[in-house]
């Protein structure tokens, strides 16, 4: 027999972590933030990994209209030094590299003018003729041909732009030129419609840097890129152009970021930061399109509750303290969409296979160990870059088999441990705690007084640092995974 949950399971068992896997249409929760996005009221989006960046970027990528136009562009396996010896030498750092971002900008604004009926047609055969044909989103296979020369503004509507006359003759400007030009041709010749060029994916090079020590020329190629946009944002709203670079950045790399404008960036800045209660609206509607996708948006506790008992779970030191369903997960989460999401398509793809008509408490607990490699893993995918030998570190955890220990006595087992296969061999053991602590890998354990104590988060508390002079305490979410419970 097929009980009453089992099609709202197995759609909840599909559920994609990868936004540019998911149905849009279907599950993508529209907030107020979107709706700044969509009305050019902001124009930079930052969060950390599983923040839902990639979601809202795809988001607006796939909306269409008839005055909507976006273009997303990743630099994705970009070369990155191709890109630094792009400087305008007449500015100085980080402003050199904003020239650069702008012509990038102003030619992919080209390819958007060509999907618009409304745009003059001959202008549009100009544009068609002019730009590569098959470059529209990755930056890495159009940057090369539209900076050289071949690339040169050509036809008589250009040219009369930036006031050369209709004449057969070819001009041929630098990249630098072009970018001022393009600039005048674009106010001149778009409409109202609103055009977004997003850019996500923009860590890629970010492998090379580290959060504590720095390296300058990543870091100023980015905030060119803020800087661009906010100019461009600017120059084109005074002709009532809706043109909107979309930046989608981590938050621990926007961090690194040191400009006197950094402060006006605030007012076209959107940050991703969830809380327990702000999350239940996004579960809610999830939910509720798995059960309909043409039906109203559940309440919060409607839908739960309409997949989840409503029985309690045990946790603590001796399992003595209950808590609600949605209060355990949440504690193995970094309060991310994707957490979240990860925990109930676990739980629901096990409720379909025992055809079960309720997921129960006692199954979410016996999920929470496939739910925990599953984390590990995230948190590898998000910092082996900055710390290769994660994978290693997370060993040396499981061989100490203490959920809460001293700082000392991870140091001490570190430096015991042998690391001739390591990638980095000499990160000291203090800098290594530091960027676990960075990225809520481990927290600081604070003592209250008798049976009252706090832990220390980073993600629950973005200005905490790490204290190694208290015992440190690994996530909950990783804890089954390290063999730690």
């Amino acid at each position: 027999m097929v009980k009453k949950n089992s099609n709202t399971y197995k759609e909840i068992a599909k559920w994609k972590v990868e936004a540019k896997l998911e149905d849009t249409e279907r599950y993508f929760y529209k907030s107020h933030a979107i709706e700044q996005l969509l009305d050019g009221e902001k124009n930079y989006v930052i969060g950390r990994k599983g923040s839902g960046k990639s979601a809202i970027a795809n988001f607006l990528k796939k909306r269409s209209g008839y005055d909507h136009f976006a273009v997303s562009l990743t630099l994705k396996n970009f070369p990155f030094n191709t890109l630094y010896e792009y400087k305008d030498s007449q500015h100085t750092p980080p402003n050199e590299y904003i020239t650069i971002w702008k012509y990038i900008i102003y030619t992919k604004l080209l390819y958007l003018i060509c999907e618009n009926e409304n745009i003059d047609t001959d202008l549009k055969k100009a544009v068609e003729s002019t730009i590569p044909s098959n470059a529209k989103e990755i930056v890495s296979k159009s940057i090369t041909r539209t900076m050289s020369r071949s690339f040169s503004l050509s036809f008589a509507s250009f040219k009369a732009a930036i006031g050369l006359g209709a004449t057969n003759e070819k001009v041929e400007l630098d990249w630098i030129q072009r970018a001022e030009a393009l600039e005048e041709i674009l106010i001149r010749y778009l409409d109202n419609s609103k055009y977004f060029i997003v850019f996500d994916e923009l860590d890629e090079d970010y492998r090379y840097q580290s959060i504590i020590e720095t390296d300058r020329p990543y870091l100023e190629l980015i905030t060119g890129l803020f800087k661009a946009a906010q100019d461009i944002k600017s120059i084109f709203s005074e002709y009532d152009h809706n043109v909107n670079p979309v930046i989608f950045l981590r938050d621990d790399i926007y961090s690194l970021i040191s400009d006197h404008d950094k402060s006006k960036w605030s007012d076209l800045s959107i940050e991703l930061k969830w809380t327990p209660y702000t999350m239940q609206a996004l579960i809610a509607h999830r939910i509720s399109k798995a059960i309909s996708p043409a039906g109203k948006n559940l309440t919060f506790a409607k839908a739960w509750y309409a997949i989840i008992s409503g029985g309690k779970i045990n946790h603590g030191k001796n399992r003595t303290k209950p808590v609600t369903s949605y209060d355990w997960i949440t504690k193995q989460t970094l309060l991310r969409p994707r957490d979240y999401i990860r925990y109930l398509q676990i739980c629901a793809e096990k409720a379909y296979e025992a055809n079960d008509d309720i997921i129960r408490p006692e199954s979410m607990t016996t999920q929470s160990k496939r739910y925990s490699s599953a984390f590990r893993q995230e948190l590898i995918d998000e910092i082996h870059t900055l710390l290769p030998d994660i994978e290693k570190i997370f060993s040396l955890f499981s061989k100490i088999k203490k959920a809460q220990l001293r700082p000392a006595e991870f140091i001490e087992s570190y430096e015991k441990t042998s690391k001739e296969d390591w990638k980095r061999k000499n990160d000291s053991a203090e800098y290594i705690l530091k960027l676990l602590f960075l990225f809520s890998v481990i927290g600081n354990h604070i003592p209250r007084g008798g049976d009252r104590q706090v832990i220390i988060f980073r993600y629950l508390n973005e200005e905490a640092e790490l204290d190694i002079d208290r015992s440190i305490v690994i996530h909950p979410g990783l804890q089954k995974s390290l063999q730690l419970m």
